[in-house]
C-alpha cells in the first residue's frame, strides 16, 4: 500500500481501517495504541478544511481522462474479439455439418453387418421369453 512516495487520504483511511482490524488488542493507557493515534491524526489533519477534496478531485480526473478511456478501448477489443469468435464457431459448426452425409453413410454400411447379430438376438430373447 505504502510503495510509493505519495499518501493520499485514500491511503490513510485504508490504513486507520486496518489499525482497527491489527491494533485492537494493544492499547495503552489512554485507549489507542501510539501507531493508531497517529495514523488518526494524519487522516484529521488530511481532513482539515478539506484539503482531501483536492485530492479526491485529482485522482477523479485522471480516473476519467486515463482509466475510463482504457476501459472502453477494452470494451470494444473484447466485443471485437466476441464477435469473430462467434463468427469462427458458426463457420466451424457449418463445416461439421458438410461431413454428416459421409458420416451417415458410414453408419448405415457398419450397422449392415450386424443384421445376423441383431436377428440371433432377438431369436434368443423369444426363446428365454417362452420358457418362463
Amino acid at each position: 500500500m505504502l510503495q510509493g512516495t505519495y499518501i493520499n487520504n485514500i491511503h490513510c483511511l485504508r490504513i486507520v481501517d486496518l489499525l482497527k482490524e491489527t491494533e485492537a488488542g494493544s492499547k495503552n493507557m489512554f485507549g489507542r495504541s501510539q501507531r493508531m493515534k497517529d495514523w488518526c491524526e494524519i487522516l484529521k489533519l488530511h481532513e482539515k478544511d478539506g484539503v482531501y477534496l483536492a485530492e479526491v478531485a485529482q485522482i477523479l480526473m485522471r480516473n476519467v481522462n486515463y482509466e475510463v478511456t482504457a476501459l472502453k478501448k477494452q470494451i470494444v477489443k473484447c466485443k471485437q474479439i466476441q464477435k469473430d469468435m462467434g463468427n469462427k464457431i458458426k463457420s466451424e459448426l457449418l463445416s461439421l455439418v458438410k461431413h454428416l452425409p459421409a458420416e451417415f453413410d458410414r453408419i448405415t454400411t457398419a450397422t449392415r453387418d450386424l443384421k445376423e447379430p441383431v436377428n440371433l438376438y432377438e431369436m434368443f430373447i423369444e426363446f428365454t421369453l417362452k420358457k418362463f
